[in-house]
């Protein structure tokens, strides 16, 4: 898959190549796939220092406003940034979330 990027592989291509490679699949399980790159204990949640520094420095950079705005609105608990409910909230929504 890292062959066929068509340039330095960062977070966005990576996503791109990723979804393209299980294209039909259902995109949740595609975001949350890229997620667990960076979770190896299969936890569900990726330490937010980790995350900062991974939208800060790869790929596609987040400014400081862009990460704000990631962190406003995402699930966290003791400092693990929850890659499964923001994957659920991403792909169906606030309102369904908050009623399961």
């Amino acid at each position: 898959m890292i062959s066929e990027a068509p340039g330095p592989l960062n977070f966005t291509m990576f996503l791109q190549l990723f979804g393209e490679r299980f294209s039909g699949s259902d995109p949740e399980d595609a975001i949350l796939n890229a997620f667990k790159l960076f979770d190896p204990e299969n936890s569900g949640a990726v330490d937010c220092k980790q995350l900062k520094e991974l939208v800060q420095c790869i790929g596609d950079r987040f400014n400081s406003k862009e990460v704000e705005q990631l962190f406003a609105s995402a699930p966290v608990t003791k400092g693990k940034f929850d890659y499964k409910a923001y994957t659920h909230t991403l792909t169906h929504g606030e309102e369904e979330l908050e009623t399961n």
